[in-house]
């Protein structure tokens, strides 16, 4: 899935256009459904030592 990205390299140089895409891209994607995604990232690192000998 692409996502809209805003154009600017500089915050200076943000039109109102690239500011609404960050709006829409962030109320989508941390608004009220941050603490489950990271949860859910968390989740894949389940058991996942990276091969040191590291206990939980």
């Amino acid at each position: 899935m692409q996502h809209e990205r805003a154009r600017f390299t500089h915050m200076e140089d943000g039109t109102a256009e690239d500011w609404a895409i960050i709006s829409r891209e962030f109320r989508a994607n941390y608004g009220p459904y941050l603490p489950d995604r990271i949860l859910a990232h968390l989740k894949l690192l389940e058991g996942d030592c990276g091969g040191f000998a590291v206990t939980a």
